[in-house]
């Protein structure tokens, strides 16, 4: 985890939050989006899903959990322009 993530999860984990941030393709997205556990979809884990490999964290990047399409989303964190808690 970078010195950037550090500083922005805590955020992400706090409630409902507006981030606008400019995608890969130079377009701007407006998501709102959380990774406070209350709002994530439950997850029930199986026998398979513990034989997996863990996945390679980014060091660039942030995954949350999109609110209004239900379903998880990661952007850059350079990429951020304004972040607003809802919450």
């Amino acid at each position: 985890v970078t010195g950037v993530q550090t500083c922005a999860l805590p955020i992400f984990k706090q409630g409902k939050v507006k981030v606008t941030f400019t995608k890969k393709d130079g377009t701007t997205r407006v998501m709102t989006c959380s990774l406070k556990p209350e709002l994530l979809p439950k997850v029930e884990i199986t026998e398979s899903d513990e034989n997996k490999p863990e996945r390679k964290k980014s060091e660039t990047s942030i995954a949350v959990y999109d609110l209004d399409i239900k379903s998880w989303r990661s952007f850059v964190v350079k990429s951020i322009t304004n972040v607003t808690v809802e919450d």
